[in-house]
C-alpha cells in the first residue's frame, strides 16, 4: 500500500476514536513504529488536531475529525450511492473490484449512525432484490 493511500485509510480508521496509541496503527496497518510516528506527523501536518497524553492512559487524544468540507447527501442520493455500489459489485470484470469496499467503508465511516442504520437496511433490502433478480433470470 501506497503511503497516500495509506494516509487516508488511517483517517478513516481514526475517524471512529477518541484516544489511539502508535500500537494501534503499528498492529492495524502492518507498519514499523518509526512509520506510524512519521504517519502521525503526517497526518498533523493535513490538519488532524490532537495532542499527546503521557502516562499509563497517555495516547494521542484527538480533538477534532473534521478535516475537510462536508459533503451533505439527503437519503435518497445516500441510497443511490450504496446501490449504484451494490451493482458495480456485482460486475465481476471491472478493475476497481477491489475499491469498491474501500469507498463503501468510508461513506460508512462520514454517515451519522441515524443514515447509516438506513443504508445498511437499504444495502440488505438491494442484496436481496439483486439475489431474486438473478435467480429469475437463471430460470
Amino acid at each position: 500500500m501506497d503511503k497516500a493511500n495509506r494516509l487516508n485509510q488511517e483517517l478513516i480508521f481514526l475517524s471512529n476514536k477518541n484516544i489511539f496509541h502508535v500500537t494501534d496503527l503499528v498492529e492495524e496497518f502492518h507498519i514499523s513504529k518509526r512509520t506510524a510516528l512519521r504517519d502521525i506527523s503526517d497526518l498533523e501536518q493535513m490538519g488532524l488536531s490532537f495532542y499527546t497524553e503521557n502516562g499509563r492512559y497517555g495516547g494521542y487524544h484527538l480533538i477534532s475529525k473534521e478535516l475537510l468540507i462536508p459533503i451533505t447527501f439527503n437519503l435518497e442520493e445516500i441510497n443511490a450511492i450504496f446501490f449504484a455500489l451494490n451493482a458495480l459489485t456485482s460486475l465481476s470484470a471491472t478493475p476497481f473490484a477491489k475499491s469498491y469496499k474501500h469507498i463503501y467503508d468510508k461513506l460508512m465511516a462520514t454517515l451519522p449512525n441515524i443514515n447509516k442504520m438506513q443504508s445498511q437496511s437499504y444495502k440488505t433490502q438491494s442484496t436481496i432484490t439483486r439475489r431474486l433478480l438473478s435467480r429469475h433470470h437463471n430460470f
